[in-house]
């Protein structure tokens, strides 16, 4: 049989003032958008897609993400280019890898994300030998070299909380809050000041959570991080680390 290569798929985002904060840092919500849109696109036209995995009663969630900061955008004036691929999935998972360049081709950002496939009816997840042709043969070069580990967050470290109702706008359309609107509410939360920006995301994603639902975030703000443990009636459904770096005075 004649293997095929996957070949990464690129594009272009051009960046907008509803991108950057009140401190005109590119906001992570912007982040994990352009990293869940070109994950979709690139499947887009294949079996893999929204709408023929529907077709089967399949929906692709995410499960544990991570992205890095390298550097900030140099000109915002300029589109970011994207870059991304899969590596070669096992049994339940398929990680995926992202690259993002400045208008100049300069990398600003790497990530990581970690995909599984959960059966619409009965929300468990499936086999991705379901889904795979086996005549592709998938690139072993990965954007981040540590592994997407369970985070070691403990409860009863977190010294403060914050909730919120889970509204319309937060809703994606597999019907659950999108992964993206997590850190808008956890930056709501915690209110990052000017002289700290964020260097590093990664999060669990535990349980869905649906329209209606009230979640509290409790959450402790440490001089180099961000803990926080998402709840929906006391279970535990996501937890988020922030690794933080204070800005110099010359910034």
């Amino acid at each position: 049989m004649l293997m095929m290569k996957y070949v990464s798929f690129k594009k272009h985002y051009p960046l907008t003032l509803n991108m950057f904060d009140a401190y005109d840092r590119i906001t992570p919500t912007a982040i994990l958008d352009i990293l869940q849109d070109i994950s979709i696109k690139d499947v887009g036209h294949s079996s893999l897609s929204f709408e023929k995995m529907l077709e089967k009663d399949a929906l692709w969630v995410l499960t544990r993400t991570r992205y890095d900061v390298v550097a900030m955008p140099s000109d915002t004036n300029l589109d970011l280019e994207v870059c991304t691929w899969p590596n070669q999935y096992d049994k339940f998972h398929c990680f995926r890898n992202y690259y993002i360049y400045d208008g100049l081709g300069k990398l600003i950002i790497k990530a990581k994300f970690k995909w599984a496939v959960i059966n619409v009816k009965t929300r468990k997840i499936m086999s991705l030998s379901d889904f795979y042709s086996n005549d592709i043969e998938y690139p072993e070069e990965v954007a981040i070299e540590e592994p997407l580990l369970a985070l070691p967050i403990d409860e009863t470290e977190l010294d403060k909380e914050y909730s919120f109702l889970v509204t319309f706008s937060h809703l994606d359309h597999n019907k659950h809050m999108n992964n993206t609107k997590y850190l808008e509410e956890l930056s709501n939360a915690i209110q990052l000041d000017q002289n700290y920006q964020i260097i590093s995301f990664q999060a669990n994603y535990l349980h869905e959570i649906n329209f209606g639902s009230t979640i509290k975030i409790k959450y402790k703000i440490c001089e180099n991080c961000v803990k926080a443990i998402f709840f929906h009636e006391n279970i535990a459904t996501t937890k988020i680390l922030l690794t933080l770096e204070k800005k110099s005075d010359s910034q």
